[in-house]
Parts: structure tokens; C-alpha cells; sequence
């Protein structure tokens, strides 16, 4: 970096504000790469990362100048940002002429998807996750088809995804590896671990040891059965589970998680984490997503805390409404709550840090732990990052580049 980078109150109650309120998005001037209402926009000087979701009514306003950015409030001037980065390399080609960016679909700055399946069974049943609407044009037909997408087909694509990331990580990118496919069709649930191994399997020929041995690669899969397949896994060469709980209270996974209810209740999910931790290990090795804003923060707060005394990281992430979800008409939780939430998230990630595999301030690997990250609808890491910086700490980039 060219600057020392500085977190202030400030940016983090922008980036709360954003998150929560959305903005008004002019684009005087395309970027460079083109304008994409997904791709993050990021603060000047303290490098954090965020989602501009377009909202019509919102004081906040983003006016773009190419690849510059100005954030203004009912027309008074807030700061300066910029688009993130864009990789070069995923306008390239891979070696049967499709497009990389093709590859990797559901890309973020520092997440790569590896998809084992191309459908989520609790969509084509009606039990989908009420804020989710993923694979959503999959629906009915479509979805069944993808549900039975021969295996055959699925290795064809799982080489191509191998090659888009070797193209990636011959370029620099280090990150996560994210294998991922939601709930497969039942007649295909005794074969997950044969899924896994499909996807993983080019990965393992394609890439190097020691690259492989770099990346963060992690299972967002439903708990098996046997706890003990997940031994079998990482012989596969994953380092890491994602079982995500979306939400901390029985009651609130059984109504906004029914599908995954439906699979299993949430105290088998708790038990599967901590099974996890004794395989994979605590902290990187036992990741979970859990989404700010769906419950009260003193029952989303008792619950990952009691996650972390077990080992378990959370990735806390800001709930958004996404369109054609059940629950697309209700909105974030305000900024002053997001804030207050991120700051005792962050104090909890403090506290116990004993129980995860590296102290916080050193672990500077890739991957969801990784001390500074800012992923565009995460708060509590940069309100982690804030409190780091504040005991001395000098903050690595943001996110990756390259």
C-alpha cells in the first residue's frame, strides 16, 4: 500500500449506513471495467469494502466518475472511494474458449465458489431459506434438471473451475475456496462425499501443493450423518467446514431456515461445528455464516458467543435484501444497531481468541480469519480491525489484489 491505512468511527458508521439505508447511485462516468450494482465500492483511506445496494429513498448518494468515487448525504460531500479492484485475469479465456469469469460463478474479491451441485433442493421444494434466492431461476423444472445434472457433466465443469482458479492463483490471488451447492436432490445425499471428491480432484491436479496448502478451502455443506465423513473430506484436501447457521435461536432457524430445519434441527448443526473442530480445528477450520439482522442483537450476541467458547468463528454478515426472497421487503437493521452489534461482535472475537488456532493480530493467512479483511457485507471485521489498530496493530491490506 502506498498509504498507511486508517480506520476511523467514522467509516465504519458509513459503511453502516450503506449497508443499512443503501444510496442513490449516479454514474456520470463508467468504470473502466463497466458498472456493476454488485461489485463493491471501497472508502479512501481506510480501505473498507462495501455493497451499494440502489435505493431510490435514502439520503445517502454515490456519484461515480469512472473508477472514482464520492459519497455525499442530502448533497453535503462525505468522503472520497473508488471501485474495487477488478482481476484482470477474469476477462480472460480458458483453454476451451469459454470465458473465465464463466468459471467462477458467485465470485467475490476474496471467495472463489467450487460447486459441487447447481441447485438447492430446498428452492425447488418451497423450503428455502427466507432471505434466500439462490439459484432462484432455477425453480421447478429448471432446478430438476440441474438436480440431476449428470455426474459426468459436473466433472466437466468442476475441470474448468480448476483451471480458472489456477489461472487466479497464477496470478497472485489468495483467498478461499469455497465448495458449495446447497441441498442436493435426495436421491443424491448418500453421495456428497463422491460430489466433493469430483470437485476437489481436478483442484488437486491442477494446483501445486504448495499452492493448495496456501488457500483456505472450506466445505459450506449440510453435516453429514456420520460426523466421521468429514475425515474422508479432508483427505479430499479441504482444510475447513462452513456449516452455516444463518441464525444463533432454535425458534428463529426453525422459521427462517425451514428447509434446513427440515434436515436438521439446529442443535445438530451445534454439534456438527464442534465435531468439526476436533477434525478440522478451531477457528479457520470451523467457520459459519450468521446474518446480522434477523434476530434481537441479545439473542444473535448470546449465541455467538456461546459459538466462539466452543471454537467456532463466525463470519458475521449484514442481512440484504435480495429480490424474489420471502423476506425481500424487509430491510437491514439500522446503522447505530449495526454498529453497536459489529463493536460487540468484535469484543467477543477478542475475548475468546484463546480459542481459536492463531492470535487474532497474527494471522495474516488467507481466508475468512485473515486479520483486516474487509468483505463488502461483513461490519464486525472492521469493527475487529478498528479495535486491532487501536491496541497498536498496523493494518495489512483490506482485501486482495492483483
Amino acid at each position: 500500500m502506498s498509504k498507511k491505512r486508517v480506520i476511523t468511527k467514522e467509516d465504519i458508521h458509513l459503511k453502516a449506513r450503506l449497508l443499512s439505508e443503501g444510496a442513490k447511485v449516479t454514474v456520470n462516468k463508467p468504470p473502466v471495467t463497466g458498472f456493476n450494482p454488485f461489485r463493491a465500492m471501497v472508502l479512501n483511506g481506510s480501505d473498507l469494502a462495501t455493497l451499494v445496494r440502489q435505493e431510490p429513498y435514502t439520503r445517502l448518494e454515490v456519484q461515480v466518475n469512472g473508477d472514482d468515487l464520492e459519497f455525499y448525504d442530502g448533497g453535503k460531500y462525505l468522503t472520497s472511494g473508488r471501485m474495487q479492484e477488478w482481476f484482470s485475469w477474469r476477462d480472460g479465456k480458458l483453454s476451451n474458449g469459454r470465458p473465465v469469469n464463466a468459471a467462477v460463478i458467485g465470485m467475490n474479491q476474496d471467495i472463489i465458489n467450487i460447486h459441487y451441485s447447481y441447485s438447492c433442493d430446498n428452492n425447488n421444494t418451497g423450503l428455502s431459506c427466507r432471505f434466500c434466492f439462490f439459484f432462484a431461476n432455477q425453480h421447478v423444472s429448471v432446478g430438476k434438471e440441474l438436480a440431476k445434472m449428470p455426474f459426468s457433466k459436473i466433472e466437466a465443469l468442476a475441470k474448468e473451475q480448476a483451471e480458472a482458479v489456477k489461472i487466479a492463483t497464477d496470478a497472485g490471488w489468495r483467498g478461499t475456496l469455497v465448495v458449495i451447492g446447497g441441498l442436493v436432490d435426495p436421491s443424491r445425499r448418500a453421495q456428497v462425499a463422491d460430489l466433493v471428491e469430483l470437485v476437489m480432484a481436478p483442484l488437486r491436479d491442477t494446483l501445486s501443493p504448495e499452492v493448495l496448502n496456501e488457500l483456505h478451502i472450506t466445505a459450506n455443506l449440510y453435516p453429514p450423518e456420520d460426523f466421521k465423513e468429514m475425515e474422508k473430506w479432508k483427505t479430499f484436501g479441504l482444510n475447513s467446514t462452513e456449516f452455516d447457521l444463518e441464525v444463533t435461536h432454535p425458534d428463529y432457524f426453525k422459521a427462517i431456515c425451514p428447509g434446513k430445519n427440515a434436515t436438521y434441527p439446529l442443535e445438530y448443526w451445534l454439534e456438527a461445528q464442534e465435531a468439526s473442530v476436533e477434525i478440522f480445528g478451531p477457528g479457520r477450520g470451523t467457520t459459519s455464516f450468521i446474518l446480522m439482522g434477523l434476530e434481537p442483537m441479545n439473542i444473535m450476541l448470546e449465541g455467538v458467543e456461546e459459538r466462539m467458547s466452543k471454537g467456532v468463528y463466525p463470519n458475521m454478515l449484514v442481512y440484504q435484501p435480495v429480490p424474489g426472497a420471502d423476506m425481500f421487503r424487509m430491510p437491514p437493521p439500522n446503522a447505530d444497531w449495526l454498529v453497536e452489534a459489529s463493536e460487540k461482535v468484535a469484543d467477543l472475537y477478542i475475548k475468546y481468541q484463546d480459542r481459536f488456532d492463531m492470535p487474532l493480530a497474527e494471522d495474516h493467512r488467507p481466508g475468512y480469519t485473515r486479520m483486516g479483511r474487509s468483505q463488502y457485507i461483513i461490519l464486525a471485521g472492521d469493527a475487529l480491525a478498528y479495535k486491532l489498530q487501536e491496541q497498536g496493530c498496523e493494518l495489512p491490506e483490506a482485501y486482495p489484489v492483483c
